[in-house]
């Protein structure tokens, strides 16, 4: 038995769903603080790389962002979607590594809102959810903290948070066929 941690985007909720998410709402937010006198960085103003320095240097990007990001969300059937494949993706982690624990530990500030849709049966007080400007150091102290074992996520960053946390990862992509045909 092992105490495992799973992401949110990329990997409960797929990537491809979530980039196209992310940049629409990211340039509705850009969009939206300009109309209100917000002056945006010209290397920010597209959504790419630089991704992350928006939420640290623009004014008001955080909750802006937060509350156009979950709009989009909303509006569209993007969480009915991508119930089926969270649901699988947790049964499969229950029936192969019989956690003790399960959490799911996630940057995005709607992570609870977002699992109450995709995944009602999981418990609140499991999700913890990270600064986006902070995170990677903000992951490891938690993982540390909650004594996880084994974190499943979808990018090379996961992979060096739980290398620095000292704790197994694991790649849902290298598993999502195996997942996805259950």
């Amino acid at each position: 038995m092992s105490t495992v941690a799973l992401d949110l985007d990329g990997t409960l909720i797929s990537f491809e769903r979530i980039y196209e998410i992310y940049r629409k709402a990211y340039e509705e937010t850009i969009k939206s603080l300009k109309e209100k006198g917000v002056k945006i960085p010209k290397e920010l103003e597209k959504h790419g790389e630089e991704y992350y320095r928006a939420f640290r240097e623009i004014e008001g990007f955080s909750e802006e962002f937060d509350k156009i990001y979950y709009e989009i969300l909303k509006e569209n059937s993007y969480l009915k979607e991508e119930e089926e494949r969270a649901k699988k993706i947790y049964r499969f982690v229950i029936e192969k590594f019989n956690p003790r624990d399960i959490y799911i530990v996630s940057g995005n500030s709607k992570a609870k809102e977002i699992v109450e849709k995709i995944l009602p049966e999981f418990p609140k007080e499991k999700i913890f959810v990270t600064k986006p400007g902070n995170y990677e150091e903000e992951k490891v102290s938690l993982f540390k903290k909650l004594k996880i074992e084994l974190y499943i996520g979808d990018l090379e960053v996961d992979e060096k948070i739980a290398r620095n946390a000292n704790i197994r990862f694991l790649n849902v992509k290298d598993i999502e066929k195996e997942i996805l045909s259950v």
